[in-house]
């Protein structure tokens, strides 16, 4: 491996070709003048050793203003290093500003004290969700507020603490126990927000007649208003976006499914990534986890995957 100068001379002999032959020079000048002063029991007189060290000080001199830069760019300060960029978008009570303008929320106060605890450093911007997904997925930011395996280019974590209730809200008389699949909304037409993770089969089924929405707000809002027969949502948010807004809809039980979200990291934070990750499950197992559930929720997580298992297997559990 050489030692650190070498390794440092080598570097910067390969980043300025520019000014290679003057630090050839330069080196061999000085490897010259420390074998001239260790091989011979006679050392030089004191004014040649001034000069030819003062020739040679001049040279380096000339060379520093290149070499400076290289150090800098081969030796980063982490003091310095740019925190970790993430984008999200307005999901109370997951995500949400309180009146000082503060991110608050179940997802940020699970992932704010796990990214603290994992020593990471992040900025949280606001976007539509389309958007952050490409900036994400094209590695522009480092992760996503709230993501999944929708997202194309990130690390799926094991542990994903942020439940999604997806459910179907409708404007009408509530049926009961008819949508115990998707193939029950054929002929029907339902609404949903563009970029958000739905089943796959329905995205994809032909019968039917879907209806991208920016928002959550705004698909209440039409399927209130009759453009739709039925609106394709998260339960917890929705109903807080109902009782809100006076909407006059209500939602379908059981829900369809819960799946789970987490802050996903692009595949090139590994490192973080990890940290993160190893921060969470010690949430999880100190019990901090459950707590942040019951302040937002009113249940722990772990009640929540029971109520998780009971929807799987048919039985009809409401969370309201």
């Amino acid at each position: 491996m050489g030692t650190a100068n070498e390794r440092y001379l080598r570097v910067t002999y390969e980043a300025l070709p520019g000014q290679r032959d003057e630090l050839l020079c330069l080196t061999l000048r000085i490897r010259h003048f420390l074998f001239e002063q260790s091989a011979s029991t006679i050392f030089l007189d004191k004014q040649s050793f001034r000069d030819q060290w003062m020739a040679i000080r001049s040279a380096a001199k000339k060379l520093l203003i290149h070499f400076l830069p290289v150090l800098t760019l081969a030796m980063p300060d982490p003091a310095t290093a740019q925190p970790l960029k993430s984008c999200f978008v307005l999901w109370e009570p997951y995500t949400f500003r309180d009146s000082t303008g503060r991110l608050q929320g179940l997802s940020f106060s699970i992932y704010k004290e796990a990214l603290n605890r994992a020593q990471l450093d992040m900025t949280f911007e606001e976007m539509p969700w389309a958007r952050c997904k490409e900036l994400v997925e094209r590695g522009n930011y480092e992760a996503a507020v709230d993501g999944d395996a929708g997202i194309a280019n990130i690390i799926q974590n094991a542990l994903m603490p942020v439940p999604w209730v997806q459910s179907l809200w409708t404007n009408g008389t509530v049926p009961k126990n008819t949508f115990d699949n998707i193939n029950a909304l054929a002929g029907k037409s339902v609404g949903y927000v563009q970029g958000y993770g739905y089943p796959q089969e329905f995205l994809d089924h032909p019968e039917i007649n879907s209806f991208a929405v920016a928002n959550d707000t705004e698909g209440l809002r039409m399927l209130a208003a009759n453009r739709f027969d039925f609106f394709f949502g998260d339960l917890v948010n929705n109903r807080q976006l109902q009782q809100k807004n006076k909407f006059d809809v209500q939602p379908v039980h059981p829900p369809i499914m819960i799946t789970f979200l987490d802050l996903t990291f692009h595949k090139s934070q590994r490192e973080a990534q990890a940290k993160y990750s190893k921060a969470l499950a010690s949430m999880l197992e100190d019990g901090t986890i459950d707590t942040i559930y019951r302040t937002y929720l009113g249940l722990s997580y772990q009640d929540l995957l029971l109520r998780r298992a009971e929807i799987l297997a048919g039985k009809e559990t409401p969370l309201n």
